[in-house]
């Protein structure tokens, strides 16, 4: 196996390039050495950002894993999780080592821009790609990889995105991104179903806000030129000032792409119907319970006896109608007897990741997709609990049992995962359920969890983990 570490695929964001869309990585004299993983994007310090490496807003690098430079082998290109605001590209449950020697595969991971210093909105006060300059790397990385994957072994024709989480949703937006259909072939979407999306009047007041925060004032060009001299520590002071710090909350995703102009038009169920990324199949699944990912912060969180307003808000804090939570509750309360506040609270939050998926799934059917298949991830740790993240390590191989990662490989092979995999449709709803006994395909299952959100928005705007991790009341 041969790894590249830290290639370049863009030039450095940094001076007057701050904020701004990626600038293509210019050739460099002599050998460059690819030996060590780069920095890391700048964000606040939580368990998501692996220190070891450093932080630089020099990032815009690539890592890659080959079995050989000889030859033409699909490329997975993988996408971290940690929202739009941390994390790292490296991780012992994404490690594409196993999987591409085991796959015959080339596995590319991504570092790009993350919060302030990706998302900042400066467009109105003149800098072109501001807003979006995370996505836009993104864009950048998938160009470098058609231009230059085949010396690394890989086929450039035959590209899948695969993101977990904030990289899910990062992968629903490529899916979104008219001028992405040439660079892709495939996508995988492991729980990053879309919420609390940006849009330009948001972004605006998030401007004024940081200004304000850094106590800048003047003319618009001014601001630009002003933010671009600020300390990256400042910066990222501001941004956890400004609520979004290290993890999921009211206002974690306050740097985010801005929707609403070019490069993204629509949000991801809009562009499906629209027919944006028809052509491209997709795999798009969650865990079974998602939001126990608060376990690990609060292990009462699920035994937790919340006043009834208390749970009221929690869940309205992810519906487009917070009028809709009784209802919805009342539901639960049927389906789950004898449930604790607690336990209605993450199951409902969980839910929201797979009726949100089933959403984009429905929406792609609509405007005409190449086939969408669906699954779930049951298979429990030592705990009993399936949490958020829990399928990674299967997809990448690293789990006993192969049958999640030989679907990922053949669906980057064919661009689809399987014979025994059907597509979702409306008629019978399949879903492949990896269980602790093998997978399987179900029609329609939970089929009573499913209508029971008939009727209930879960849009752009609502977050479903807004208060999870906040402490019990």
């Amino acid at each position: 196996m041969l790894r590249f570490h830290g290639v370049p695929y863009a030039e450095a964001p940094v001076g007057g390039r701050r904020f701004a869309a990626p600038v293509p990585v210019q050739p460099w004299a002599g050998i460059l050495s690819a030996s060590a993983p780069g920095p890391i994007a700048p964000q606040p310090l939580s368990p998501l950002a692996d220190v070891s490496r450093g932080m630089s807003e020099d990032c815009l690098r690539l890592d890659i894993v080959t079995p050989a430079v000889r030859g033409r082998r699909p490329v997975v290109v993988w996408l971290h999780g940690g929202g739009y605001f941390a994390g790292s590209s490296l991780e012992p449950d994404s490690d594409g080592t196993r999987l591409s020697a085991e796959h015959d595969l080339v596995v590319v991971s991504v570092t790009h821009r993350l919060g302030i210093l990706g998302f900042l909105d400066l467009e109105p006060v003149g800098v072109p790609g501001s807003g979006v300059a995370g996505h836009l790397d993104l864009l950048a990385a998938l160009r470098w990889i058609r231009s230059h994957i085949t010396a690394f072994g890989g086929d450039p024709e035959r590209v899948t995105v695969v993101g977990h989480s904030g990289g899910g949703g990062k992968t629903s937006m490529l899916l979104s991104t008219p001028s992405a259909a040439q660079l892709m072939h495939g996508a995988v979407i492991m729980a990053g179903p879309e919420f609390d999306l940006n849009d330009p009047s948001r972004a605006a007041a998030t401007r004024t806000a940081v200004a304000d925060a850094l106590g800048l004032d003047g003319t618009a060009e001014q601001l630009a030129e002003r933010l671009r001299r600020v300390p990256v520590a400042d910066l990222l002071q501001v941004q956890e000032h400004l609520g979004a710090g290290a993890v999921p909350g009211p206002h974690s995703m306050r740097f985010s792409p801005v929707v609403g102009r070019d490069p993204l038009p629509l949000v991801p169920t809009a562009a499906a119907r629209a027919g944006i990324g028809a052509g491209i199949p997709l795999i798009i699944g969650t865990a079974r319970d998602e939001s126990h990912i608060a376990l690990g912060a609060d292990p009462a969180a699920a035994s937790r006896d919340l006043p009834p307003e208390a749970l009221r808000r929690l869940v309205a804090d992810g519906l487009d109608r917070p009028e809709d939570a009784s209802r919805i509750l009342r539901r639960y309360r049927e389906l789950l007897p004898g449930s604790p506040p607690g336990a209605l609270w993450l199951s409902i939050a969980s839910d929201q990741f797979r009726i949100r998926s089933l959403r984009l799934a429905e929406a792609r059917l609509d405007g005409g997709a190449a086939a969408t298949h669906v699954y779930r991830y049951d298979v429990p740790d030592a705990a009993g609990s399936v949490p958020h993240g829990a399928e990674v390590a299967a997809f990448f191989g690293g789990t006993a049992d192969t049958a999640a990662a030989d679907c990922l490989a053949a669906f980057a092979r064919t661009g689809s995962p399987g014979p025994y995999w059907e597509a979702y449709v409306r008629g019978s709803r399949h879903e492949r359920r990896f269980r602790e006994t093998g997978a399987a395909d179900v029609p329609d299952p939970d089929a009573e969890r499913r209508r029971a959100w008939d009727g209930i928005g879960t849009g752009p705007r609502s977050h479903p983990w807004a208060r999870l991790l906040e402490p019990a009341e």
